[in-house]
């Protein structure tokens, strides 16, 4: 629901697969090289690229699967094993190359292109552009780009001309050698569209979902104490950010908000927990800023950063919290909300990019640029019992509606349609 106008938009709902396995055994095994680098990422692409990648390689019993890998990403424990592995040795890890200001030097990018040369592929999935590498042979190319944040808000983004230069090269270089472009959302569809110039029936969406950890939980004596470990103090009460700190995420906003609904008698003891990293974000960050706006409103102890916390205790803060409050300036998909949905935690987020059409009607919606309406929209949930159940009702049901399976779907159907091209 709409803070100030009626909810609108449903969830996105692209074509149904095709089941194709038996074209492909009538034409043999594909074999399909993936781009796994991202793997260990903390951030949003990387949750994509092991939800989807591992969905794809558990359900397609069919094709062979090259999973190109740097050392930090071969190591992960839960890289799947029923693909071939080729490990390339580079100067620099993923972090550093795909972030705002980083690049892969020229030695780094030879050697993934050069491992990739070498094998004789039918297609290949880059599950980001973040971290794209040129194709020396011609190989029919599926590249990820989840969102046109960098694009539409450039200076929330890169923290030099410089950085935003060797960027935009990458990007055209990535578009030019993609076949197709897989992204997130029917509104990041249509952004990359227009900001990139990418003609859109060459975009295919691909949904994220919940992992099956994001789901209702009892919080007894142990999650407590889980929670207030990470700094939360569960009895009494708190709205849960999570994500990145960067410009775009529009922190500050959310602390002001929360400082005027803290002088309330009503919420004298709620706090507002902000989870993710901080110290390691590798894009540009805000951190500094969002620290500063909690101490001019002088809320010391009743802010809390948690930095990185892995899923299980995640899974915790979203079933303590009261409400996830989610008010970015723009999002290719909003993972966040889905996860606090699938868990059955209010969500009350921003009009902005595809977050109402992600949440339908099962989130509160403010402008992300009005300090007021969060603080009307945080207050409506916080002071409603009803609107708090109405809400994690109608969250459940439409988490049900995303699904890492039909992603893999998804994404097998597309990857052999560009192989028999």
């Amino acid at each position: 629901m709409d803070v100030s106008a009626p909810a609108s938009g449903g969830p996105p709902r692209p074509a149904n697969a095709r089941d194709i396995a038996g074209e492909r055994e009538s034409g043999g095994p594909l074999t399909i090289g993936i781009d796994v680098t991202p793997w260990v990422n903390r951030r949003g692409f990387g949750r994509f690229t092991r939800e989807a990648v591992g969905a794809l390689l558990r359900r397609d019993r069919v094709n062979r699967y090259v999973l190109f890998a740097d050392a930090a990403s071969a190591a992960a424990r839960d890289l799947p094993l029923n693909a071939e592995r080729v490990v390339v040795g580079t100067r620099l890890g993923q972090a550093e190359a795909s972030s705002a200001a980083g690049w892969r030097p020229v030695g780094d990018i030879a050697r993934m292109s050069l491992a990739v040369a070498r094998r004789r592929l039918d297609a290949f999935f880059f599950p980001t552009h973040l971290t794209f590498f040129p194709m020396i042979r011609r190989v029919p190319t599926v590249i990820g780009i989840h969102d046109a944040t960098a694009a539409l808000y450039p200076e929330l983004i890169f923290p030099s001309r410089r950085a935003r230069f060797f960027w935009t090269i990458k990007e055209r270089l990535a578009l030019a050698q993609a076949a197709r472009v897989v992204t997130v959302s029917e509104s990041a569809r249509r952004e990359i569209a227009a900001k990139l110039r990418y003609a859109a029936d060459r975009i295919h969406v691909i949904p994220e979902a919940p992992a099956p950890h994001f789901t209702p939980r009892a919080i007894g004596p142990d999650e407590k104490s889980a929670l207030r470990a990470c700094g939360v103090e569960p009895d009494d009460g708190y709205i849960l950010h999570v994500g990145g700190v960067s410009p775009h995420k529009n922190l500050e906003r959310l602390v002001a908000a929360f400082a005027r609904i803290a002088r309330d008698a009503r919420h004298a003891r709620l706090q507002l927990v902000l989870a993710g990293d901080v110290e390691r974000d590798p894009f540009l960050s805000s951190a500094d800023s969002v620290r500063a706006a909690v101490a001019r409103a002088g809320l010391g102890s009743r802010v809390v950063f948690t930095g990185h916390v892995e899923d299980a205790r995640l899974a915790l803060l979203y079933n303590g919290a009261v409400a996830l409050a989610f008010p970015s300036l723009a999002e290719g998909f909003g993972l966040p909300a889905v996860e606090a949905m699938a868990s059955g935690t209010p969500v009350v987020a921003s009009r902005a990019g595809s977050l109402p059409e992600v949440l339908g009607d099962a989130g509160v919606l403010f402008d992300a640029e009005s300090e007021a309406e969060l603080e009307r929209a945080l207050r409506s949930v916080l002071e409603s019992d009803a609107l708090r159940a109405e809400l994690r009702e109608a969250g459940l049901s439409r988490a049900r509606l995303f699904s890492w399976d039909r992603a893999a779907e998804l994404l097998m159907d597309l990857l052999a349609e560009v192989a028999s091209r």
